[in-house]
């Protein structure tokens, strides 16, 4: 069974030039949307920057996700917000705004951004997701995120409620990192296998840094060895029809965050997720698909989208997603490694919502130019916490 996700079948990765000895102010591991973000935002900043990445941009998670851009994770939103409080909360509302925000400005047209919205939906018989829910729909007013219910959509099957979220939006995300990567000015193919002395270790090359910001997610833990089972890999399966009549203007999660699905606007209906049913099987960063999950998939689309049941299955693949303990990324000093090394990772399943600001936030810190109130959100995601 092929693992290239849609995608990337249609906006394939630039191919980098081999790694060779070279030296720069900071080096970034990983060319997905956080390295991307971060080595755009350091170049702004004047800062000579050289990214690494293992395989072609985009070619990880940041190539292989759903596309929706979202303001938080709306069904965790209530557990989150008691463990870090109201203003850190807003703090993180702060953030996803800002996150957004700068997507649309430099990249809307080349990642078909669509500010559609996005739709949670519980599922019949289910009053505690219904109940989560509508305290999450509180909680998000009061922390300044717009959302109203309404009626699940007459062309679902299975659902009690809908909350909407009118600021979210969906994109390309293969086209969405290829545009970012395509303004890096040094980028290089390679595994970093080390870093020592400041010194990364790259096959046969040695570059040279001053700083260095780690960016590679769910395989943080491979240069960081203090992040091995902090920082763990989740597989997350998908699949996309053939077109079928336009029907669905936003994108939507249900069953507590656990499934979701889309339709493009040419059509083609992408649908993801059943990850809890087979929970040992998904915790691999293996990118193969399985007959498994496959098929619990076409199940759900049956179930659950008519409109598209019998519809032929197009595309398949996986996706490697890197999850934290609290569900927030790590965003600082690595840990068991020397100050001047910095990591971001464990998006959790959202990174699409919050990675290119906390780049940005990560460079700053990195390079000494954060501000005082960007210091104290930082503090939400420190490593140590």
């Amino acid at each position: 069974m092929s693992s290239e996700s849609l995608w990337l079948r249609e906006a394939p990765s630039a191919r980098w030039p081999d790694a060779s000895s070279d030296r720069c102010e900071l080096l970034v591991i990983g060319a997905g949307l956080a390295g991307c973000s971060a080595a755009l935002h350091a170049q702004a900043r004047g800062v000579d920057v050289l990214v690494v990445e293992r395989d072609g941009p985009g070619r990880g998670a940041s190539g292989r996700n759903a596309g929706f851009v979202l303001a938080a994770h709306v069904f965790e939103y209530p557990d989150i917000r008691a463990r870090i409080g109201a203003d850190g909360a807003r703090d993180l509302m702060t953030l996803s705004r800002r996150n957004h925000a700068r997507l649309k400005e430099r990249f809307a047209a080349a990642a078909d951004h669509a500010p559609s919205g996005a739709a949670m939906l519980s599922m019949e018989g289910d009053a505690e997701e219904a109940r989560v829910l509508s305290e999450a729909a509180d909680l998000l007013a009061q922390d300044g995120v717009r959302c109203h219910f309404t009626a699940p959509h007459p062309a679902l099957r299975g659902f009690a409620s809908q909350l909407v979220l009118p600021g979210d939006a969906q994109l390309h995300p293969a086209r969405l990192v290829r545009a970012m990567s395509a303004e890096i000015r040094r980028g290089v193919r390679g595994r970093v296998d080390a870093l020592e002395d400041g010194v990364a270790r790259v096959g046969a090359a040695e570059i040279a840094f001053e700083r260095a910001l780690i960016c590679t997610n769910a395989h943080a833990a491979e240069l960081v060895p203090a992040l091995s089972g902090v920082v763990t890999p989740q597989r997350a399966q998908m699949l996309a029809t053939a077109p079928v009549a336009p029907t669905l203007e936003m994108p939507m999660y249900a069953n507590w965050g656990y499934d979701y699905f889309r339709q493009r606007a040419d059509g083609a209906v992408l649908v993801g997720g059943r990850r809890h049913l087979f929970r040992d099987d998904e915790a691999t960063d293996s990118l193969a698909p399985s007959d498994a999950v496959q098929a619990a998939l076409e199940a759900y689309l049956e179930a659950h989208l008519p409109f598209a049941a019998g519809a032929p299955i197009t595309d398949r693949w996986a996706g490697t997603m890197g999850f934290s303990p609290d569900e927030l990324p790590l965003l600082g000093p690595a840990p068991g490694l020397p100050d001047h090394v910095h990591v971001l990772a464990g998006f959790t399943g959202h990174g699409l919502g919050l990675a290119t600001a906390l780049a940005e936030l990560a460079v700053d810190l990195l390079t000494g130019a954060a501000s005082a109130d960007d210091a104290r959100m930082a503090r939400l995601f420190d490593p140590a916490r």
